[in-house]
């Protein structure tokens, strides 16, 4: 069963939505993660469940859902009425590993992800950006041997 998400009080600020959860909640485990708000919590709900194969959603209620990132992270997708998905470059960024890149990148590709930014190397790492249906990016990298 999935834990229930309450809120004590909704603090509204302009183009921003926080909800401030019981202090039990809080404790209840430490986590790292990104907080991403979204307009149509239902189908970016379903892009990270159906398309990225996240897991979960661990937490998942009318306001706030939450996938596991391995090594205890998450992302948490926040509704928020005042957020308009855009084309606009965005403020906040993810990233997910993943253990075959190029079968993660042709994946998505065939699966008409919107592309930001192609692949690229990095000391150890390979990217590639990518955009959820609401135009909030993320990056998947897998690790590659350094070149001797």
């Amino acid at each position: 069963m999935l834990p229930a998400v309450t809120s004590n009080r909704r603090c509204e600020r302009r183009n921003s939505c926080v909800y401030m959860l019981s202090q039990k909640q809080q404790n209840a485990s430490r986590h790292y993660g990104v907080v991403i708000q979204v307009h149509d919590l239902t189908e970016v709900k379903a892009f990270y469940r159906d398309t990225l194969k996240l897991t979960g959603p661990t937490v998942d209620s009318t306001f706030w859902v939450e996938f596991a990132l391995p090594g205890n992270g998450i992302v948490a997708l926040e509704k928020c009425e005042n957020v308009v998905p855009t084309a606009r470059k965005r403020e906040i960024s993810w990233v997910l590993h993943v253990d075959d890149f190029e079968e993660k990148v042709k994946d998505l590709r065939d699966r008409n992800v919107p592309e930001v930014r192609p692949s690229l190397d990095i000391p150890g790492k390979r990217c590639h950006t990518f955009a959820d249906p609401e135009g909030n990016p993320f990056t998947v990298y897998a690790d590659v041997p350094d070149a001797e």
